[in-house]
Parts: C-alpha cells; sequence; structure tokens
C-alpha cells in the first residue's frame, strides 16, 4: 500500500481549507486556523494506522478481514478524543458536544430512525440486496460493529467538533458538519494508486456525499452519534452483501 503523498494530502483537505478561508471572508468569521489544523492532523494520522496496519495481500481477502485494521483505527480515534477533551480549549469539545453520548435530543429520534432507514435502502439499492443472503457469522459481528462504529467516532464525533470549534459562532456545529462531510467524502472516494498514484471515484464521492449528509443530519438532530453509528454500519452491510 503506498503511503500518503502529497496529492493525495491536497485533495482531501484543499476543499476543507478553501471552504474554510470562504467563511472567513464572506462572513468575516474569525477562524482558529489551529483546530482546523489539528482536525486535518488527526485525520493524516487516522489514515496512516488504517494503511499501515492492512495486510499486504489485503486485496485477496473478504472485507470482513480487516478486523486489524479497523480496530487500530478504532484506538488511534479514542486516543484522540481523548487529547481533544483533555488538550481543547472549547466547550464544543467537550466529550458530549462530540456526540459520545447515549442521551438523545427530544424529539429527534423519529426523524433519525428514518435517516437510518433511507442508508439501509440506499445499500440495498447500491448492492442489489437479496434480504435472504446470510453471510457467515464473523461477518456480521465485523459489519455491524467496526466500520460504523470507528468511523462516526473519528468524522461525526472529533473532526466534526474540531473544525467546529475552528469556525465558532452559532452555527459552527453546522459548518463543522459540513466540512467533516467532506472529508469522509473525499476520504472514500480519493484514495492510495499503484506506483504513487492517487485514484478517485466519481460514484463513490456522489454516493458518500448523499450518506454523509444525512449522517451529519442525524448527529445534528440527536446531538449523539448512536444513531449514525446504527445507520453506518446498515449501509455498509447491505452495500457488500448483495
Amino acid at each position: 500500500m503506498e503511503v500518503l503523498n502529497s496529492a493525495l494530502l491536497l485533495a482531501w483537505f484543499a476543499p476543507v481549507l478553501l471552504v474554510a478561508l470562504g467563511l472567513a471572508v464572506t462572513q468575516k468569521s474569525t477562524i482558529r486556523w489551529g483546530y482546523i489544523l489539528a482536525g486535518i492532523a488527526a485525520y493524516t494520522v487516522y489514515s496512516l494506522v488504517g494503511y499501515a496496519t492492512l495486510p499486504d495481500n489485503i486485496g485477496e481477502l473478504l472485507v470482513h478481514a480487516r478486523w486489524t485494521s479497523r480496530l487500530a483505527q478504532l484506538g488511534a480515534g479514542l486516543a484522540m478524543v481523548a487529547l481533544a477533551i483533555r488538550l481543547g480549549r472549547s466547550e464544543l469539545l467537550e466529550r458530549e458536544a462530540m456526540g459520545l453520548t447515549l442521551k438523545q435530543a427530544p424529539g429527534s429520534v423519529p426523524m433519525a430512525l428514518a435517516g437510518v432507514a433511507v442508508l439501509a435502502l440506499l445499500g440495498a439499492v447500491l448492492g442489489g440486496l437479496q434480504f435472504e443472503t446470510m453471510p457467515v457469522p464473523a461477518a456480521w459481528a465485523y459489519h455491524l460493529t467496526l466500520p460504523g462504529l470507528e468511523e462516526e467516532i473519528l468524522y461525526r464525533g472529533l473532526l466534526t467538533g474540531l473544525f467546529a470549534a475552528g469556525i465558532g459562532g452559532k452555527r459552527a456545529l453546522v459548518w463543522g458538519s459540513v466540512l467533516a462531510t467532506l472529508v469522509f467524502a473525499l476520504g472514500h472516494a480519493v484514495t492510495p494508486g499503484g506506483t504513487g498514484a492517487i485514484d478517485f471515484s466519481p460514484i463513490t464521492l456522489a454516493v458518500t456525499l448523499f450518506a454523509g449528509a444525512i449522517l451529519a443530519d442525524m448527529r445534528l438532530r440527536t446531538g449523539s452519534i448512536v444513531l449514525p453509528i446504527i445507520g453506518h454500519n446498515l449501509l455498509g452491510l447491505a452495500v457488500i452483501y448483495a
């Protein structure tokens, strides 16, 4: 697996920096760039950990064989969350503010459950899911736990909090979610290719932008990443086991 190169990092983060700069100019916001850069650094570390722990024969393995890589990224994400809570000088970086809570905002659950249903349907459409399909138990265990858990802690939790702290203002969480969704989509659609090149999938970009917007809306409505985790996992399960 190729290491992260400058072109890949530029593809991931240039849109984030441009949006933040645009907000600084059009809304006369005082951007706290340290938090924005901290979010970029966090995602870079997360990605490096993921790529470094992939087995050499990853192309020959089933998706649910990525336990080691996912667990490593989960550990890295939790460590960075703890660091942000400890060192972050913003109320947006407190545990509950980052959605790391079981509490759901009053009246938010019905719409959030609708989001879960849309994500599951999206996965079924993308994968042509046959509902009688019975994946092996290890696959069910993987897809109903790790992908959504570790990614939502990072994107809808840590990155949303860091970017929101950087933007500030009344709509900080909304814009933080927008930036985190951009990273979510670009991180899935723009990936390392062979011989130092990068691969880009427009279809993946469109799908992950749509799914990311739903996940962000669920997180903003409920104030928690619990239902986004469930929706994320159901989406992935439906796509993989078509």
